[in-house]
């Protein structure tokens, strides 16, 4: 194209015009016939091939043209004045799963003269009429939509464009488009429903290029449902008003075209009786081998009550017949029991108002969702009485009893090996402790009661010590009730433990740099029993220990002179608290069980009193044996039942609410000793097995 030309071209391009060509007749509007050659059918000569996107051929890009018109670089230059000149576009690829859906020729017209009469036709190529339809084409970006798309389809696929000028200007053709599109409309998106009492409100996104939508209804997931729409839907939304109250139906949607697109996924919606919202942030808090335990938020006054409807298959329907559990308006929680194991429970919940109105309902639920997996196990060692399991040198460290004897156990990339630190008889409790290379194992020799130590590491030795006592038999274990628990620093160790024959409570601790074990008693006990947790923080040592008579938590340090104070009064048992207690930022963490009000919780703070956060509420069982660890994403929790037997975890999952499930390992039968560690944010639960009387580990995976 000359300068001068394309400047004109330019200058008189306007903005798309775009028609929808339906016309049936033939001929040149008010052209005579006779000055043009055209034959029929169209040159078979084919530049280019149609994809599922526009497909646009240059000016030059013809497949055939008259004498009188001439390329100009990529443009096509139509000149006037004697025989009508013209050229044909051509384009293949069409079928019936791909149909044409538009044409577009992109052109500029430049007369002789002011009013002149010229003009531009463009001609698509009926394959169903054998003859060429035309219609007068306006400068710019003209297009025509394709009304009747296999009427413009050759039976080899071809598609055709003729373009021809009349009067004594000239024309210029930028380009000519092509626009494919399926046969088969898109399966429309992001299917919506709301619904209010006696109507549901359905939405969806726009799928280009279609004659409208159908939408069916069905009342049931068996159904074949029904068309609710006289004529084709010509917007991208419904108003069904023809259903029940208190039922729940399903919907879908199809686009439509010459033919219909494949149908959306049902979408089932609940027509409640009263304008009630359902109620929010619905999810499990627990499961159990025999029961779940659904929580839910609601914002406005207590209603009469709630509802959780239950069933075994997903996007169930409800009846007066359904399996449900009803509590009082008040309430934001429900325990649904006797469910069977090994089966999935889909849940909903409504809201009931003073008339006994249900209001909108929650979609369906599975309730084993977040449930973990573990595994595989890893097999330890022999035993099933006292153990304890820490995180230290980049992997696992054991310490556990066994013929007797007191066995650390190192972990290297799933294999474990054993070595005996403390021969002799001991038994009940135990603990381990690391830092700067080195472990403090603690444990009660049975014949004596005495308390020993030995301080070493793997493969590199131990050095062995009685750490309290006087070394005369006489005093069983059981009736001393004495217990240990074991902390490291960099500078020193530190042991604490119930001396039941002076009735005290007593810390020790040892410089790491020489020297033997100084002795603090920390506190008077007329108690038979206790339980501690022992740490360093910033040179200081920290404790937790229970009044088994008061039943109270206090927590005392090195730095106050052991000044204990209350962390949490009443109702703490010694078995709610295994040797976790951790430091987090300011705060100290540690778990406990709330024996009023049957309850695991969390227990941090800084300065006395702590904060009480519900881990689980309640527990159908007392929990026994309760640790912690920390993951990234906060504290998790390992506790044991013994009616059935089983371990069951917790893991956080908002702000302050957690999901407790079983840890169910087949072939196993879980004993009451265990651990809770986490390695690379992985957590371990170490467990005894009835069954083969080993010592296993086996690591937890959250659901994909």
């Amino acid at each position: 194209m000359k300068d001068g030309c394309r400047q004109g071209y330019y200058a008189m391009r306007l903005m798309a015009v775009v028609v929808v060509f339906a016309c049936s007749c033939s001929g040149w509007s008010n052209l005579p016939k006779d000055e043009v050659d055209l034959a029929w059918p169209p040159s078979a000569v084919v530049e280019r091939e149609v994809s599922d996107e526009d497909l646009v051929l240059l000016g030059r890009e013809y497949a055939e043209k008259s004498d009188s018109a001439s390329t100009q670089v990529d443009a096509l230059l139509l000149t006037g004045g004697g025989i009508l000149p013209y050229a044909i576009y051509t384009a293949s690829g069409f079928s019936a799963e791909l149909e044409l859906a538009s044409v577009t020729v992109e052109f500029a017209l430049s007369p002789a003269e002011p009013g002149d009469g010229t003009e531009l036709f463009v001609g698509l190529a009926n394959y169903g009429a054998e003859a060429w339809q035309w219609l007068q084409a306006t400068p710019g970006e003209w297009s025509v939509n394709i009304a009747s798309p296999p009427d413009y389809r050759s039976a080899t696929g071809l598609a055709a464009i003729a373009v021809v000028l009349a009067g004594p200007g000239t024309a210029t053709i930028a380009n000519v488009g092509f626009s494919a599109v399926s046969a088969i409309p898109p399966t429309p998106q992001n299917l919506t429903a709301t619904a209010a009492p006696n109507s549901v409100s359905l939405d969806w996104d726009d799928v280009p290029n279609v004659q409208g939508y159908n939408v069916y209804r069905a009342s049931d997931l068996s159904s074949e449902g029904v068309l609710v729409n006289d004529g084709p839907v010509l917007t991208s939304e419904y108003v069904d008003d023809n259903v029940g109250i208190n039922r729940i139906y399903y919907y879908w949607v199809t686009a439509l075209r010459d033919v219909e697109s494949v149908p959306t996924d049902k979408l089932d919606i609940y027509v409640p009786h009263a304008d009630l919202p359902a109620p929010e942030n619905v999810h499990v808090s627990a499961v159990f081998l025999d029961s779940f335990t659904v929580k839910w938020d609601w914002s406005l006054d207590h209603p009469q009550q709630f509802i959780v409807y239950y069933a075994t298959q997903p996007e169930f329907s409800v009846s007066l017949l359904s399996p449900k559990d009803q509590v009082l308006g008040f309430m934001r929680w429900a325990t649904v029991k006797n469910i069977s194991p090994d089966t999935t429970y889909y849940f909903r919940v409504v809201a009931v108002d003073d008339n006994g109105w249900e209001g909108r309902m929650t979609d369906d639920q599975p309730h084993d969702s977040g449930v973990w997996s573990w595994g595989p196990v890893e097999e330890i060692a022999t035993g099933s009485a006292e153990l304890r399991c820490i995180t230290a040198a980049g992997d696992l460290t054991l310490a556990h009893q066994e013929g007797g004897a007191i066995v650390v156990s190192r972990r290297n990339q799933g294999s474990w090996t054993p070595e005996t630190v403390l021969p002799g008889s001991y038994e009940h409790y135990l603990d381990l402790a690391y830092a700067a290379d080195e472990y403090l194992v603690l444990g009660y020799d049975q014949p004596t009661g005495d308390l020993w130590g030995a301080i070493g590491a793997p493969g590199e030795g131990w050095a062995t010590e009685r750490v309290h006592g006087d070394g005369l038999s006489g005093m069983s274990r059981t009736e001393s009730g004495v217990s240990c628990c074991a902390a490291a620093s960099a500078t020193e160790f530190a042991a604490m433990h119930l001396d039941s024959t002076n009735s005290t409570w007593v810390v020790q601790t040892m410089d790491r740099s020489g020297g033997g074990w100084s002795t603090a008693e920390v506190r008077s006990s007329t108690a038979g029993n206790m339980h501690c947790s022992i740490a360093f923080d910033e040179g200081n040592v920290f404790a937790l220990g229970i009044d088994t008579v008061t039943d109270e938590l206090l927590f005392g340090d090195r730095a106050s002179s052991w000044t204990w104070q209350p962390v949490l009064a009443g109702g703490v048992t010694e078995v709610g608290m295994h040797n976790d207690l951790v430091r987090v930022g300011e705060d100290w963490l540690t778990p406990a069980w709330d024996n009023n009000e049957t309850e695991i919780c969390l227990l941090r703070g800084e300065t006395v009193p702590w904060t009480q956060h519900v881990v689980i509420e309640p527990v159908q069982y007392q929990a026994f044996y309760i640790h912690m660890a920390l993951r990234d994403d906060g504290p998790v929790f390992v506790y044991y039942h013994n009616s059935p037997t089983m371990w069951y975890f917790s893991v956080p999952i908002a702000d302050g609410e957690w999901f407790t499930m079983p840890v169910q390992i087949g072939g196993v039968a879980y004993g009451p000793r265990g651990d809770l560690v986490v390695l690379d944010d992985t957590p371990y639960l170490i467990f005894t097995d009835s069954i083969s009387g080993k010592i296993m580990a086996a690591p937890g995976a959250p659901p994909a």
